[in-house]
């Protein structure tokens, strides 16, 4: 059974950028990547296919050609697009300490999330760049990969920042809901509620449902179906348990609900999704 091919670089020695290369080969999807937030300014970029990024309350979907930029501290996520799948993409997660040794006004600015045609034309030609030395992979391509994200950090800086203009949610804000999430990752598999996670975190209920979506661009409901859909699909692939067993395991509720969300996301049922691998 192909697998998907799934690449971290880590630059720890030169300059402190991971470069995350993905290539689909068979019929192994790109994950759905939960919301979630680091420090690190993250440069997501479509080599091939299509699929939906969430950052800052606004969902794009992206394809071929084009890129999407988290800034330091954002809350953000991917899932898969209804047109067409994500079939190879570079991600460039660059340290932000690494930035402000040589801009050291960088509190002052965000990078540029949407950028112009003249903008993509030169980021997209370096990205490719990247991707086709991982390819390739020649004496020297680990130093020609560094040298290229030099070229993309410096260009960034010159060309696509602009001043803060929005409010960056609070450390206690984004803490709710690091604790909402931890609590989720650790009791998805039991039968919890909006009120249960309201009352563990000491907040009104509606309060919360509102804070938790506006920080992480979907429900509380939609987060935790993720999260057991998630480890539902680890399961199909690695475990030999009957779809009902896995269904339970996970956190549904019943075999029908798992493959309701299963369609909903995948557009298949968990059957012809195993069925498509084989």
């Amino acid at each position: 059974m192909a697998e998907k091919h799934l690449e971290a670089i880590e630059h720890d020695g030169i300059i402190p950028v991971k470069v995350v290369y993905f290539r689909k080969e068979g019929d192994r999807l790109a994950d759905v990547v939960l919301p979630h937030w680091h420090q690190d300014i993250e440069i997501n970029y479509l080599i091939y296919g299509s699929t939906i990024m969430w950052a800052h309350g606004a969902e794009r979907e992206i394809s071929t050609g084009e890129m999407f930029l988290v800034n330091s501290g954002e809350v953000h996520a991917s899932y898969r697009s209804e047109i067409c799948e994500e079939e190879e993409s570079l991600v460039l997660l660059i340290d932000y300490e690494f930035i402000r040794r040589y801009f050291c006004d960088i509190d002052n600015y965000h990078f540029t999330e949407c950028f112009t045609r003249e903008q993509t034309d030169y980021l997209s030609c370096e990205m490719n760049r990247i991707a086709e030395l991982y390819s390739n992979k020649n004496k020297f391509y680990s130093l020609e990969i560094t040298e290229t994200i030099l070229r993309i950090v410096i260009y960034l800086l010159e060309h696509c920042t602009d001043p803060v203009y929005y409010p960056i949610p609070t450390k206690k804000g984004l803490r709710n809901i690091d604790q909402a999430i931890a609590y989720i990752n650790q009791k998805y598999t039991q039968n919890i509620s909006l009120q249960d996670l309201s009352a563990f975190l000491g907040l009104d209920q509606e309060y919360f449902s509102r804070h938790f979506h506006q920080v992480t661009g979907i429900s509380f409901r939609d987060y935790l179906q993720l999260k057991r859909l998630n480890a539902a699909c680890f399961q199909m692939e690695n475990v030999k348990k009957t779809m009902t067993d896995i269904a339970y395991d996970c956190g549904f509720p019943s075999l029908k609900s798992f493959i309701s969300v299963f369609r909903k996301y995948y557009k298949l049922t968990p059957k012809q999704y195993l069925q498509q691998k084989k």
